[in-house]
């Protein structure tokens, strides 16, 4: 195989394991947003998250309760996919 394609492969299979890793982060996002909507709909109380981004891990916290720690590279990308899985629940419709 040449030097070039060798390049492009490389690059293509890193892009992937991203996307894989933010993939993998949204989906831990909706099951917190599942345990939240569950929380909310049994004790009526008022749900707090809170993401703590350090160097190269992102911590978080459900109620002031650690739920999940997730070590990465990219801190802000893996928190906006947790955010994005949590709002993807809760926004989603309700059947009545």
């Amino acid at each position: 195989m040449d030097k070039h394609y060798s390049k492009e492969l490389d690059y293509i299979m890193k892009a992937w394991n991203r996307i894989e890793k933010l993939l993998d982060a949204k989906n831990l996002g909706r099951e917190i947003g599942y345990a939240m909507l569950s929380n909310y709909q049994r004790e009526k109380n008022l749900q707090t998250i809170k993401f703590i981004l350090h160097q190269s891990k992102v911590t978080v916290l459900l109620n002031g309760e650690e739920i999940a720690t997730v070590e990465t590279k990219d801190p802000k990308a893996v928190s906006a996919a947790i955010k994005e899985g949590i709002l993807a629940i809760w926004l989603a419709p309700k059947p009545l």
